[in-house]
């Protein structure tokens, strides 16, 4: 069914405009996210063969689920996704149109959320996020969990920051007091940068960002942090497809120009119309004057020929 754009009652400034669905159906999520997971996790190691069967039950287990949720009105299954706050969402609903994949967001609590089902030729799958291969568990069971992939790619031989995973406060402070500052805290899983604290450097900032994840999370994760611009490569069957460097907004100085004088320039490019980038923070935003503090600078400042000056957290 299709389903009226969906109504915000409040914007959370730790979700942003761009992805703001209820924190309980972002916590909800998780929680189904972690079950799914410790539900397969005794027989992902089986074999290929065994372990794809159960993958296969844990599908019809999860379609009945959703299913039966939508029936007595707790899930709507929404076929309809142009008001969905993901980007990536819509694009993956335009390419299912295409191709003649019937696409239904599972809505909790008649938000937008990162489940779906998919109908195809008679047949329907069940996914999170974007769609893979059932006959493949060791490559996907463990991709979008923070906390695995940084386990993964450090037995790989590849350099990783050090943290861990804590549902306790108790057990995220240990964590905390283990590693090297600052640290960053975010949800495990699925998160979009939604409710992520960075520059965390002692035990009250810690207990307020640990707080801020719970909100939508049940597991948090906590790292130390690596300080620049987030790099993104796509791989498609063992090779590379795509790369991308994924910047938090900023602008660039050019040795002659004021950082007000910049900001409104760079705010003119027609690519931030809000569809995949959106206008950079205004400079009077009390996170934008942190972030301006905290590099000694302010909107008079004239930067050096290519100074990146920062001005949020997200992009």
């Amino acid at each position: 069914m299709s389903q009226k754009k969906y109504h915000m009652a409040t914007i959370c400034p730790d979700c942003g405009i761009k992805n703001s669905p209820s924190h309980t159906q972002q916590w909800l999520e998780s929680f189904l996210s972690d079950a799914h997971q410790k539900m397969l996790s005794p027989f992902t190691d089986l074999g290929t063969q065994y372990s794809s069967v159960i993958r296969q039950w844990a599908q019809r287990a999860w379609k009945i689920i959703a299913h039966a949720f939508a029936r007595v009105g707790l899930f709507t299954l929404v076929d309809d996704q142009s008001d969905h706050p993901v980007f990536r969402t819509q694009m993956l609903a335009e390419s299912a149109k295409k191709l003649g994949v019937q696409l239904h967001n599972i809505r909790t609590l008649g938000y937008p959320s990162n489940l779906f089902l998919a109908n195809f030729d008679g047949k329907e799958i069940y996914f999170e996020g974007v769609p893979r291969p059932l006959d493949k568990p060791s490559a996907v069971k463990w991709m979008d969990d923070k906390h695995k992939v940084r386990s993964h790619l450090g037995n790989a031989g590849l350099p990783v920051p050090p943290g861990g995973s804590a549902r306790t406060l108790e057990e995220a402070l240990a964590i905390f007091r283990s590693i090297p500052k600052p640290v960053i805290l975010k949800p495990r899983s699925n998160s979009g940068a939604r409710h992520t604290t960075i520059g965390v450097e002692n035990d009250q900032e810690l207990q307020e960002a640990f707080q801020k994840v719970k909100q939508v999370s049940y597991s948090v994760e906590i790292q130390q942090e690596i300080p620049g611009f987030v790099h993104r490569a796509l791989m498609v069957d063992g090779k590379l497809v795509a790369f991308a460097r994924r910047e938090y907004s900023n602008v660039k100085g050019d040795g002659t120009r004021t950082i007000q004088e910049l900001h409104t320039e760079e705010n003119k490019n027609p690519r931030r119309d809000k569809t995949l980038y959106y206008p950079l923070p205004p400079l009077d935003d009390p996170e934008a004057q942190q972030w301006l503090a905290d590099q000694h600078l302010s909107a008079e400042s004239i930067p050096s020929a290519g100074q990146v000056v920062r001005l949020c957290f997200k992009d």
